[in-house]
C-alpha cells in the first residue's frame, strides 16, 4: 500500500501537531475533502455526513479540544484561529495529497477563509457552510436580530421560552464543559429550520453533543477587505432558516469572493447536511466535479 493510500484508509488515524495529538476519521470515496466542525469546542460528530461521502473522500478532523484530539497544555487559551489553521495545514501536508478540498462549517469557515488567503496552492477548492466573513461583535448583533425572528417564528411553542433563556445564560469565561454543553442542548431548537417538528430524528444527535471551553477572548476578525483576493472556486452553502450563521453572511461571502457559489436550501437551519442531506451531497458532488475555476460570478 502506497503511502497516500495507508494515510486515507477507512478509520481514524492520529497525526502530532506541535503541542496536540490530532485524529482525523477518512471515510468515502473520491476527491479528498478535509471537514472541519464548527465551535469552537463543539464535538465534532454532528458533522458526519454520509450522503457527501458518496462523492468525496472525507476527511473528519476533531479540532484540537474536540472528540478524540488532545487539548493544548495552556487550555483554555491558545486556541486561536491562526492555530487552529496552523493544524489544519499540517493535516493536509500529512496526507501527501496535491491538493485538497476544504469544507468549513460555521466556524470552521473562518479557519477555511484564512487557509484560503494564506495556503491557496494546497487547496483545490473552498466550501464555506453556514459561515460568513466576520467575527465579533457585528455577528453577535445580528444573532440578536436572528433569534428575535426566531421567536416571533414559533411565538405558540411552550417550549420557546426555555430556548430563549438558554441563549440568554450568561456563561464565565471559566464555565465549565458541562455548563457549556449544557446551554448549547438546551439551544438546540435554533440549530434547525423546524426542530419541534423532526425533534424524533434530531433530538438523538443532539443529546450526544459535548462542548469544551476553548474560548480564549480572541476576535475580532473581518475579512470583507480581503475576500476578492480570494480566486479560488468557492462553493458557499447555508440553510435558509439559519439562525447561527444567516444567509446575510453567506451573501456577503458571494458578493465578497469572484469565483464562487451560493446554493441556499429552503427548508434548514445551521445542518443542512442533517435537514435535506441529498439535496446537500448534490451541491457538493456538482461543486467537485467541476474542472476548473470558472469565470467570476458566473456559477
Amino acid at each position: 500500500m502506497s503511502i497516500s493510500r495507508r494515510l486515507l484508509s477507512a478509520g481514524a488515524h492520529n497525526l502530532d501537531v506541535g503541542d496536540v495529538t490530532l485524529r482525523y476519521t477518512v471515510a468515502g470515496r473520491g476527491p479528498v475533502c478535509l471537514m472541519r466542525p464548527g465551535g469552537p469546542g463543539v464535538s465534532p460528530h454532528y458533522l458526519r455526513m454520509p450522503a457527501v461521502e458518496e462523492q468525496v473522500t472525507a476527511v473528519y478532523l476533531d479540532p484540537a479540544g474536540t472528540g478524540g484530539s488532545g487539548r493544548r497544555p495552556t487550555h483554555p487559551h491558545g486556541y486561536t484561529l491562526d492555530f487552529y489553521c496552523r493544524c489544519a495545514e499540517a493535516v493536509i501536508a500529512h496526507l501527501n495529497q496535491e491538493k485538497v478540498y476544504f469544507l468549513g462549517h460555521s466556524y470552521g469557515g473562518l479557519v477555511g477563509l484564512r487557509l484560503a488567503l494564506r495556503r491557496p496552492r494546497v487547496l483545490a477548492g473552498l466550501i464555506c457552510y453556514d459561515t460568513g466573513p466576520v467575527y465579533g461583535p457585528e455577528l453577535q448583533a445580528e444573532a440578536v436580530r436572528q433569534v428575535s425572528a426566531f421567536a416571533r417564528r414559533f411565538s405558540g411553542r411552550p417550549e420557546l421560552p426555555a430556548v430563549l433563556a438558554a441563549v440568554e445564560r450568561e456563561l464565565a469565561p471559566d464555565a465549565t464543559d458541562e455548563q457549556h454543553t449544557a446551554a448549547l442542548r438546551d439551544a438546540a431548537p435554533l440549530y434547525f429550520a423546524d426542530y419541534w417538528s423532526r425533534q424524533g430524528e434530531f433530538g438523538p444527535l443532539m443529546d450526544t453533543v459535548t462542548v469544551t471551553n476553548v474560548l480564549g477572548g480572541e476576535g475580532p476578525f473581518d475579512f470583507r477587505g480581503e475576500l476578492d483576493a480570494i480566486r479560488l472556486p468557492t462553493l458557499i452553502l447555508v440553510g435558509r432558516h439559519d439562525v447561527i450563521g444567516p444567509p446575510k453572511w453567506s451573501q456577503e461571502l458571494r458578493r465578497g469572493i469572484p469565483s464562487s457559489r451560493l446554493v441556499t436550501f429552503a427548508d434548514s437551519g445551521h445542518f443542512a447536511h442533517l435537514e435535506e442531506p441529498r439535496s446537500f451531497a448534490a451541491a457538493i458532488g456538482e461543486f467537485v466535479s467541476a474542472p476548473t475555476v470558472r469565470q467570476p460570478n458566473a456559477w
